[in-house]
């Protein structure tokens, strides 16, 4: 079996989960199939058993951190790129026509970037 890629990943998207599962969209007839999984920033059964009487999970940030840093990659990288475009054609004194739809489209990027990062993600 090849390597899945499939996009957006998503943060423990089954209830079943453990701690720290990332797993991919899913494939053409609906399996979800694990991306990675986060390591425990602890051993300290003290801690890890404050998290499951809490419903809380210690891995939690960081693989949301994850998610989103993979998730939103593409539109960040586009954005700069054209952020970078348009300052170029500033600095070589040339006429800078779409820097509105530069900046919405950076705007975009990063709105996009953070509702996933707080979980809004759609």
């Amino acid at each position: 079996m090849g390597v899945n890629r499939n996009l957006p990943l998503a943060y423990c998207p089954d209830k079943y989960d453990d701690w720290g599962t990332i797993r991919f969209a899913p494939d053409e007839i609906g399996r979800q199939w694990h991306a990675l999984k986060v390591s425990l920033p602890t051993r300290d059964e003290a801690v890890l058993s404050k998290h499951r009487v809490n419903g809380t999970d210690p891995c939690e940030e960081f693989g949301r951190f994850i998610v989103t840093a993979v998730n939103n990659h593409a539109a960040l990288v586009m954005a700069l790129q054209r952020l970078q475009h348009n300052f170029n054609l500033l600095l070589a004194g040339k006429p800078v026509r779409d820097v509105a739809e530069t900046e919405a489209e950076v705007r975009a990027a990063l709105s996009a970037a953070s509702a996933s990062e707080t979980g809004k993600e759609g």
